[in-house]
């Protein structure tokens, strides 16, 4: 586990949204992070991470969203994953990783349907539509 961060891109489809990530993760993976401790060793500290992407759409909720994103994120850990030496630890990872994937997809499947049901921010307290920035062409 770790920090998470949110970033919105306005006026960025998908595809730009992840090459932006990845240019910013691998910038991130290759800046080695310099410390020393208060006995006065100095450490390096190698950082890496994971991101999920997801486009807003016409009356989207939150969970939605949320959901979309969980399930990218988890397809990115699950890759970085795939390929770390160790293969007790990866493969009891990867499971582990697998099963968040399937709990992730089956709630994004009952928002979708939840969202179908009921008018967003009505009916259903914890919702709040989210009003997409049209792309890029459409604005008025």
């Amino acid at each position: 586990g770790g920090d998470e961060f949110l970033l919105i891109l306005r006026n960025t489809t998908l595809a730009e949204a992840r090459r932006k990530m990845k240019v910013i993760m691998k910038a991130v993976a290759e800046t080695p992070f310099e410390f020393i401790d208060a006995k006065g060793n100095t450490h390096t500290l190698h950082v890496s991470g994971s991101y999920g992407a997801t486009e807003m759409k016409e009356n989207d909720t939150r969970q939605q969203i949320s959901s979309r994103l969980k399930i990218d994120i988890t397809k990115h850990k699950i890759k970085l994953w795939e390929t770390d030496g160790n293969p007790e630890k990866r493969t009891a990872k990867l499971n582990e990783l697998k099963a968040s994937l399937s709990e992730a997809r089956r709630e994004s499947l009952r928002h979708e349907a939840s969202s179908q049901e009921e008018v967003p921010g009505e009916s259903s307290p914890d919702a709040r539509e989210i009003t997409p920035h049209p792309p890029r062409g459409q604005r008025n």
